[in-house]
């Protein structure tokens, strides 16, 4: 009987302890897995992103046409080739334009000919009237003293009146030569006009070489300024017309992005502020730019959303770019040197941060300052060194929670 009572007291003593355990172990507090960092003191920016990628622009694009009609005879360059200024790209068939400049530069050699042949021919008539002027000048001064000398003689009756006659026949004989020279030189005068007028004929020729020359170089598509060929679009053989694009052209250097802004960072963003790119091309890489143009009007989207358009320049990197390929741009609007600063992400509605102290989450509030998505400055609340809970998102992350720190959460 007693053993009966000792058996059962052993049974109930080891059952009460299984249950005070369970009850206790159910009773005790689990800590939340949480990661952390510390507070640190460096640099932090305040940045302004764009609203969508922006795109990488060329200062110049064209769409070279061919200045006239034919066929493709030579094409001289292929896609990627580095092209200077004025380099010929590709040409029409020609035979029939340099047939027509060498028969007009035949023309202008036959009208320089006949030009020097004016100019010899006025020059002779003008020196032989010269020259028959001044001898019937001569031959009249002469008569002109023979005449007084007879006509003085005759009236002391010393002469004959026959001698008169002749004398008075000689003087108007010689004035009419005079004249007939004079008429010989106006006429050798008018040989200058022979001569203006073969002057005015080879302008003509000129002109019409220069034509002709203006017609053949159509059927050379040059470069219109120094760049990259991006595309040849037509092939050697194709027929071409007026104005059909064959060749697209592209200057790389001083490439720009395009990007958008909200209008809401129009006091914030200025010309001259630094900025930072990324693309997709080259991950976690991050060039320098600078913020050089504002629109002067807010761009309105078809959902009635309201952009600046701003260009960056592309201050490094450039042989990394290519035209319209897209890139991130983040104009740096403010930056301070060895300042507290914690990640944003440690930040509730950065109003507040869960600080560990003695195993627990405590939640302090602080003030901020400047700061992006990375990164925030603590102007009040928190000190350098402190720890402090990085993931916030934690349902169970309350004010007082025991906590535990682990390099990650677990998925």
């Amino acid at each position: 009987m007693i053993k009966s009572i000792i058996r059962t007291l052993f049974w109930l003593v080891l059952v009460g302890g299984a249950v005070g355990g369970g009850i206790a172990y159910s009773l005790r507090e689990i800590p939340v897995k949480v990661t952390v960092t510390t507070v640190t003191r460096g640099m932090v920016t305040e940045t302004v992103a764009a609203i969508t990628s922006g795109t990488v622009t060329a200062p110049k694009t064209a769409k070279v046409a061919a200045g006239g009609i034919g066929t493709v005879s030579a094409v001289h360059v292929k896609e990627g080739d580095i092209v200077a200024e004025g380099a010929p790209l590709l040409e029409l068939a020609h035979a029939e334009l340099d047939a027509q400049v060498a028969l007009a530069l035949a023309n202008q050699k036959v009208g320089e000919s006949r030009i020097s042949q004016a100019r010899i021919v006025a020059q002779t008539a003008r020196e032989v009237s010269e020259i028959q002027l001044r001898s019937a000048e001569s031959t009249l001064e002469l008569a002109q003293s023979d005449f007084s000398r007879v006509k003085a003689l005759t009236e002391k009756q010393a002469i004959s009146q026959s001698d008169y006659d002749k004398a008075s026949l000689a003087l108007k004989s010689a004035r009419d030569a005079k004249a007939g020279a004079e008429s010989g030189l106006r006429e050798a005068l008018v040989r200058d006009e022979d001569v203006h007028i073969a002057e005015a004929n080879i302008e003509q020729l000129k002109a019409a070489l220069n034509t002709a020359e203006a017609m053949r170089d159509k059927a050379f598509v040059r470069a219109p300024f120094a760049g990259v060929v991006a595309k040849v679009i037509c092939q050697l053989g194709e027929a071409v017309v007026m104005g059909m694009p064959v060749v697209y052209m592209v200057q790389p250097e001083g490439s720009y992005i395009e990007a958008p802004f909200d209008e809401a960072n129009l006091e914030s963003i200025k010309i001259g502020q630094p900025a930072e790119i990324e693309i997709d091309s080259m991950p976690g890489k991050v060039f320098k730019g600078t913020l050089t143009y504002i629109a002067p009007v807010v761009t309105i989207a078809e959902q009635l959303s309201r952009s600046l358009l701003c260009k960056v320049s592309i201050d490094e990197g450039m042989d990394k770019f290519r035209h319209g390929m897209s890139a991130d741009v983040t104009i740096i609007t403010d930056k301070k040197e060895d300042v507290a600063f914690v990640p944003t992400e440690a930040l509730v509605r950065d109003r507040f941060a869960y600080v560990v102290q003695d195993g627990r989450a405590v939640q302090r509030d602080v003030d901020t300052g400047i700061g992006n998505w990375d990164q925030r400055e603590i102007l009040g609340g928190l000190q350098v060194g402190d720890t402090i809970i990085t993931s916030i998102s934690l349902k169970a992350l309350t004010n007082g929670v025991k906590v535990r720190v682990v390099e990650a959460l677990e998925d």
